[in-house]
């Protein structure tokens, strides 16, 4: 029930901030002020969405490259939209990498960072040192993000086929496009597809990786070496040498 409950709250903000938005965009168009008041809405619109939290900036970092869907107005003041928050406490990040890992984090690491190095909305970052002398960057997902996620995208997509179904002056559709940015999200979610992308890019540039879980990915900071699928396998028994 609270569950349900939260889902439900949920959906009222949502639902009352984005249809506020929208029905002040409506009225300017209606008003003929659609471009006199397109700075303005633009502000209106970037605050609006870093107060919906991370799948939202998400969506407007997005939205500010995307000329074919947006005035000039939105793409600069979107462009701003910061990807960052406060990192949440080390008891829970570290709680997620035990988790993940199945060992204690002082028995796989020789040493980590205090305090997390970099935060931004979908997970935080600290420095750590194996005990064969490797320094490593040990990335951790928020908790509960890819829920959070979900049910943001649920309710935006349902929001936005409501816009579809009356409003005649879209040039095109808006929930394939919402289908496009929450494949985006996930895919950022997705540390084994990013390990991967990090493993190719070392082939080509240089320096190495180790390997990555669901919520936890370590990444080597040593130069000269490429990591390969063998450095999978001992990376999982970093409290080794």
């Amino acid at each position: 029930m609270t569950a349900r409950l939260q889902v439900y709250g949920r959906a009222l903000l949502v639902t009352t901030k984005l249809g506020g938005f929208i029905t002040a965009v409506a009225s300017d168009y209606a008003l003929g002020r659609l471009e006199a008041n397109a700075r303005k809405r633009a502000v209106e619109l970037r605050e609006l969405l870093g107060s919906l939290g991370p799948s939202f900036v998400k969506i407007g970092q997005a939205l500010s490259s995307r000329p074919d869907l947006l005035p000039r107005d939105y793409l600069e003041v979107l462009s701003g939209l910061q990807d960052r928050l406060p990192s949440f406490p080390n008891e829970v990040a570290f709680a997620v990498i035990e988790e993940e890992l199945g060992r204690p984090v002082r028995e796989m690491f020789a040493e980590i960072s205090e305090k997390a190095v970099a935060a931004a909305s979908l997970g935080q970052v600290y420095k750590g040192r194996l005990h064969s002398g490797e320094w490593v960057a040990i990335k951790v997902q928020r908790p509960s993000i890819g829920e959070s996620i979900a049910i943001d995208m649920l309710l935006l997509r349902r929001l936005m086929g409501v816009v579809d179904a009356n409003v005649a002056a879209l040039s095109q559709p808006l929930v394939p496009l919402v289908d496009e940015f929450a494949g985006r999200l996930f895919a950022e979610l997705d540390y084994v597809m990013e390990v991967r992308s990090c493993g190719r890019a070392c082939a080509t540039l240089g320096g190495g990786f180790a390997w990555r879980l669901n919520c936890v990915m370590d990444m080597h900071l040593w130069k000269g070496s490429c990591g390969s699928e063998g450095d999978e396998e001992r990376g999982r028994g970093m409290g080794d040498g």
